[in-house]
């Protein structure tokens, strides 16, 4: 493949919890040119710039190492062994249905974290294809590339923030949504999932969202531009 440079040992061992994608020795590297796709098993990386990994053992995990994060992620955690820096551009998780176990296809997002001592954090504007089993997402800032899988958040997903005039909110039940400012003055209630604030002044305010079904309540802090 034009411009994708390898230096590295690949191996393909199975072992109890992971499978050995690859390995890079210490000293080697590998580089992926700039716009060019590199799969690796159901991972692909596409990276906008140049982007090369060195010193590492990347494997696939197939325990549920995230639960206590997520309510729930599939069964397939991408690591490196050591977090690799300046990551930009896009990454698309191919999955097989029966790796969903009861999971919607369309509720998933990529899920990321720097190290397994960070948090995890995931991008709202991932691209879910149903029909072809694989979500999408493309990131224009610098990344540290750690672990990677997919995960159902349970918990209302509130974006974007800091947002310019219209908010939008998805869950996957109805919830209520209240608008406070900082002081806790109430605004409004509604039950639509996007919120059009264009009259509203520029600034922090408050967002409740409330399950109708149970009464769950979560907060937000939302920053109007």
């Amino acid at each position: 493949m034009k411009g994708l440079f390898l230096i590295f040992i690949i191996f393909f061992s199975l072992t109890r919890a992971q499978t050995k994608l690859i390995t890079v020795s210490d000293g080697s590297f590998m580089k992926i040119s700039g716009n060019t796709s590199f799969f690796i098993d159901n991972l692909t990386i596409t990276p906008s710039d140049s982007f090369i990994i060195s010193h590492n053992l990347f494997v696939d995990d197939k325990s549920h190492i995230s639960k206590n994060i997520w309510s729930q992620c599939i069964p397939k955690v991408y690591t490196f062994s050591q977090s690799q820096n300046h990551f930009k551009g896009g990454l698309t998780f191919h999955y097989n249905q029966d790796e969903l176990e009861g999971i919607v296809g369309e509720d998933l997002y990529i899920a990321m974290r720097e190290n397994t001592h960070s948090s995890w954090f995931f991008n709202s504007s991932s691209t879910q294809d149903l029909y072809s089993n694989k979500i999408n997402v493309n990131y224009s800032d610098d990344l540290i590339l750690g672990q990677i899988t997919l995960a159902y958040h349970e918990s209302p997903l509130v974006f974007p923030n800091p947002f310019l005039n219209v908010l939008k909110i998805k869950f996957n039940a109805p919830t209520y949504k209240r608008l406070y400012d900082l002081n806790g003055v109430f605004y409004f209630q509604t039950e639509e999932d996007t919120l059009n604030l264009t009259e509203f002044s520029s600034g922090t305010y408050f967002l409740e969202i409330i399950k109708v079904k149970t009464g769950e309540r979560w907060y937000h802090k939302i920053v109007k531009y």
